[in-house]
């Protein structure tokens, strides 16, 4: 199987990060952390990337090995399936979020006329063509459209600053109340934390002694991007109203003209940002569909894939019939607890399997370690 590059792994974990957050996270951060919100981002970037180490140094000691493969060596075949099975909820719960979110702002602003089940299973077709597909699949899509992503995302902010309130900036370091740095850090990093996933698709990449560094590259981008959004946002129409729009991006993106020549540009950008949704979405559907296989042990991937697709359809139909039970489960203490849990599943693995002093040596799983050690 040939590996991808940690180049590769830059530009898809940048798209993958921050392909929600831009049009779904603006208005809770700018509500919980007000001009505090900035802070937030960097506590979340670097509570991220540590967690991140974990899933590095494991993948690391078992270079080629499917997770689903050596967990069961580290906790035990019982309690690492009960795990998948957690994992397993965690991305059919974050793909349903996405898909739900993006179909009600397309619905709302774009095409008020369109049923939500029409909206929802054009969009989920598109995504499993993409996840029935092999795992090359999703990171060339990646590669192909990551200029396109990045540049139209940075595109709009020359023509946007002349309409910003620069006077705001001082409140960023003058309003302090730890509070409020809490709870966006926390909410923040169940965005970033998300990259923890690539625990479950790491022996797709090759094996490189800096990849913790492609990791931190690519949070930095992301981290860029996002705050660049969030300032935007925040400078344009302040906390207390941006707190209140219900998609902020559409709003931002609105205020851009070029002269008199180019007017409306939402439509376009907000299609091309669609693209680092079906990404991130499709990414996490492939991986669902690999944790289903191996709990179940049927290997018709495209069929698991149709079902989950299924189910997932089934739970977001529901959310966007009942938006305020959405909103509030969104927010609710034990979605940020299971959310959190999920990302410290790395952390778990490598910390039992330094205790037990398992490795791909002392297993014969792998030839690509030949120390088999935790490095």
């Amino acid at each position: 199987m040939d590996k991808h590059s940690s180049g590769q792994l830059i530009r898809l974990m940048i798209i993958y990060q921050i392909a929600a957050p831009l049009a779904f996270m603006m208005n809770p951060l700018i509500r919980l952390g007000k001009y505090q919100g900035w802070m937030g981002l960097v506590l979340s970037v670097g509570i991220s990337v540590g967690l991140c180490w974990f899933a590095v140094r494991l993948s690391a000691a078992f270079p080629g090995v499917p997770w689903t493969r050596y967990g069961k060596l580290i906790l035990g075949s019982v309690p690492h399936k009960a795990v998948q099975v957690v994992l397993l909820l965690h991305c059919m719960t974050m793909c349903t979020l996405n898909i739900a979110n993006y179909t009600d702002l397309f619905v709302s602003v774009y095409l008020p006329d369109t049923p939500d089940s029409v909206m929802l299973a054009m969009l989920l077709i598109c995504i499993c063509l993409v996840a029935q597909s092999p795992f090359r699949s999703v990171v060339y899509l990646a590669d192909g459209l990551f200029p396109i992503i990045f540049g139209a995302t940075l595109l709009i902010l020359p023509f946007i600053f002349h309409d910003l309130n620069m006077n705001m900036c001082l409140a960023m370091v003058t309003h302090w109340n730890p509070w409020f740095t809490a709870k966006s850090t926390l909410f923040v990093e169940g965005w970033f934390g998300e990259i923890t996933v690539y625990l479950l698709f790491a022996h797709y990449f090759k094996e490189a002694p800096s990849l913790i560094r492609s990791f931190f590259i690519a949070q930095i981008f992301s981290f860029a991007v996002i705050f660049l959004y969030w300032l935007i946002t925040l400078l344009l129409f302040g906390p207390a109203f941006a707190s209140h729009l219900r998609f902020p991006i559409v709003d931002v993106i609105r205020f851009v003209s070029v002269g008199d020549i180019v007017e409306n540009l939402d439509p376009f950008l907000i299609g091309i940002w669609s693209a680092s949704l079906l990404i991130k979405t499709s990414l996490l559907l492939f991986v669902a569909s690999k944790l289903l296989s191996s709990l179940i042990g049927y290997r018709n991937r495209r069929s698991i894939v149709i079902l989950l697709a299924t189910a997932i359809y089934t739970f977001s139909m529901q959310f966007l019939r009942h938006p305020s039970e959405f909103q509030q489960f969104l927010f609710s203490t034990g979605m940020v607890v299971f959310i959190l849990g999920v990302q410290l599943v790395p952390a778990l693995y490598y910390a039992v399997a330094k205790l037990r002093d398992v490795s791909s040596r002392n297993e014969g799983m792998s030839a690509g370690n030949p120390n088999g050690r935790f490095r």
